[in-house]
């Protein structure tokens, strides 16, 4: 398994380090897998602008949307020297935390070809964080799911479109989780049943958002054969 951390501006690169990377570990912001076990060997990235690399990491804890790992921060040394020395930020926006598709990877263009896209990529993110409607529900699309953690930060998102995206099976689990961590939106009945219902949202998040789900949709839950068994559990409970 690989997890990713992609750095855009350098003052976030360095606070990670300070605080940290100096401690040997990162808290990676995803929801783990049902199958990650607590000291599995993973694969952490670090990337910051044109530098990346690739460390052996252990995990030693997790939540219902984060994975804290341990390793050795000798290997980010030539990284973070090369990130400050390169100083200007890649892009005005928030480390994007990934659980990375391999399989997915490594049908990836080549470096060349990667490297020919880059200018697209920015344009992209621009458009997820800053664009109209239109242009938000087209990274959603994306079959990139790096691009679709950018639409939640940008400010013209309404309710209404967070309740579509909390019904999408095409999105990650991790982007399901950041929804559901905002409590703003996570506390409306038709977006938290909408989390709880759709099978990508992590089973532990969708437990502590029957808090804010309706009696008849928790009674719908507690019968429905099609509700995940810890969920239906949990709705039954709450019921009593």
């Amino acid at each position: 398994m690989k997890l990713r951390v992609t750095y855009h501006r350098a003052a976030d690169l360095a606070a990670d380090d300070a605080s940290q990377f100096h401690k040997g570990g990162l808290l990676v912001r995803v929801a783990p897998p049902p199958e990650l076990a607590l000291f599995a060997e993973v694969a952490l990235e670090i990337v910051a602008g044109a530098e990346r690399a690739t460390l052996a990491a252990q995990v030693v804890q997790t939540a219902p949307d984060a994975i804290a790992v341990m390793f050795d921060r000798a290997g980010l040394v030539e990284l973070l020297t090369a990130a400050g020395a390169a100083g200007a930020d890649a892009l005005d926006a928030d480390p994007v935390h990934e659980l990375v598709d391999e399989a997915a990877e490594a049908e990836a263009p080549s470096p060349a070809a990667a490297a020919r896209g880059g200018a697209s990529l920015a344009r992209r993110i621009h458009q997820a964080l800053h664009g109209n409607k239109d242009e938000r529900a087209a990274i959603l699309r994306d079959v990139n799911k790096q691009m679709h953690v950018y639409v939640l930060k940008n400010p013209q998102l309404g309710a209404d479109e967070v309740l579509a995206i909390a019904k999408m099976a095409t999105v990650g689990a991790d982007l399901l989780a950041q929804i559901a961590a905002r409590r703003d939106w996570a506390s409306r009945p038709d977006i938290a049943i909408a989390l709880v219902r759709n099978p990508k949202t992590p089973t532990g998040v969708a437990v502590k958002l029957l808090d804010y789900v309706t009696a008849g949709d928790l009674r719908q839950l507690a019968k429905d054969a099609r509700t995940r068994t810890p969920i239906q559990q949990a709705a039954r409970k709450k019921i009593v």
